[in-house]
This record gives structure tokens, sequence and C-alpha cells, in this order.
């Protein structure tokens, strides 16, 4: 179900190659309009659900290209430059709360507790990820594979209301979102025993979200999605980073030419 600024819409399958989507006019009314289209018209609709969120130039636009191209540049080179010492910091961030931070969960060094936060840190729902981070210094949001596509607006309310221009998008390593497409009978199998839902309801479902989340590297996405994020928001500071799942530190992605 999904909420318009002037009704409803729902998605109910219809058997195992269909499904119906109703229009509801106002939020209350039992009354609707109903198209039922074949289960492959679920790839054009999430073409068309990216399409609204995406930077122009950014948008797949044919079957081929469905998948978003978060490949990085390749005349330039990828690294990780971990923080063993302040010297390790990179410069653009000296200064500022994201190296307050680095400083704080990989070095231990730095106040325990703010006054008022000074960053938002985004990050992945993943049990391992265990951040430390200073009382009252920073909000959170966590989000599979950190991803913000149709999240934004949490984003933006924390620059509106809380006055946040330094955030820290963190991917990590050994995330299940780049084997998301390896794991569709697993997901369609335990929908249908944990959520209690039909095969084809579990199927449309992947194949509705699935294309959004999936990701082939996460290194890659994670300085992809940084970019997409300060060109949206170009006030803001946005720092690329990856957890390490094994050793519990945290990564600068660097990028040179």
């Amino acid at each position: 179900m999904a909420s318009t600024p002037s009704g409803r819409i729902d998605i109910v399958p219809q058997g195992e190659f269909h499904f119906e989507i109703r229009f509801f006019e106002g939020e209350s009314d039992k009354r609707y309009r109903r198209w039922s289209l074949p289960l492959a018209a679920a790839e054009a609709i999430t073409r068309w659900w990216l399409r609204r969120s995406l930077p122009l130039g950014e948008v797949p636009l044919s079957g081929e290209s469905l998948k978003m191209d978060v490949k990085a540049d390749e005349t330039c080179s990828i690294s990780l430059k971990s923080v063993a010492g302040e010297s390790d910091i990179l410069e653009l961030h000296r200064g500022t709360p994201i190296a307050d931070w680095l400083r704080y969960h990989n070095l231990w060094q730095g106040p325990h507790s703010y006054e008022a936060p000074k960053l938002l840190i985004v990050t992945c729902m993943d049990y391992r990820v265990h951040l430390h981070v200073p009382e009252r210094f920073a909000y959170v949001l966590r989000l599979a594979g950190a991803n913000l596509r149709h999240r934004e607006f949490d984003l933006a309310c924390v620059l509106a209301f809380a006055g946040i221009r330094h955030v820290c998008l963190v991917g990590h390593t050994d995330c299940a979102m780049e084997s998301l497409n390896e794991k569709r009978e697993a997901f369609i199998s335990g929908l249908q025993k944990m959520g209690g839902w039909s095969k084809s309801r579990a199927e449309l479902e992947f194949g509705l979200f699935a294309p959004r989340l999936a990701m082939p590297n996460v290194v890659d996405f994670t300085l992809f999605e940084a970019a997409w994020l300060e060109r949206r928001y170009p006030g803001v500071v946005v720092a690329p980073l990856i957890y390490d799942v094994k050793d519990g530190s945290l990564c600068q992605i660097v990028r040179q030419p």
C-alpha cells in the first residue's frame, strides 16, 4: 500500500502471473479503480519509481540498463585508507565533525558527550555494524545497504531541523545487498514461512524492490551514493566510509585520478 497526495494505491497479487493496482481517491474510500497487469510489468513500474528519485542522467531508461550504474570512474583508482592516527584523516575532513568521529571510533580520542548533535551517520541495519558514537553527538539512520533512495526526506529533516551539515555514509564489508539477487529464492520462501505471504506476493515484492537495493560492489556504491547526496544537497559534506565487520574499524574511501 502507498499513500498519494490525493488518495491511496494498493498492489494486490492475483494468482501466479498477475497483480492488481487499486486506486482509492480518498484515504478512507471503499470504492476504487483497478487495473490488472502481468507480473512482468513490475520491472516497468520499478524503472518508473527509480526515475522519480534519481537525478537526470542517472536514470536507467532501457531494459538492458535497468540496474543502476554504480561503477566507479575507470580513469580513477579507489582505495581504502585506514585511520591509525590523526595524520591519516583526509585533509578535506580535518577540523569537521567527520574527523571528530573518526578519531573517536578508531582511536578512542575526544569527548564522550556533546551538548548537541554535530553529525548524521547513515549506515546499514546489519547487526554486525557496532558504531562507537559519543552521547548526543550524532543522528544515526540505519537502512538496508545504507541506501537512502526513497528515504531522502529522513535526511532532509535532519538537515532542516537540526542544522546538520556533515554526513558519514557508512557501508560495510560482507554486505548482503552485494549478493541480493542470489538470495531471491531464500527471500521468497522466508516471507512465505515467516510473513505468511503467498509465493506470488513475495515474488512481486522482490521484483519491485530488489533492483533498488541490490549493489554489485559496496565500495563503489557507497562512493556513488555519497557523490549523489552532495549533488542533491550542495551545502552538505558527505564522507564515504567502510566499516570492517571483522575488526570493527572505519576506513575512508579515497578516490585518486
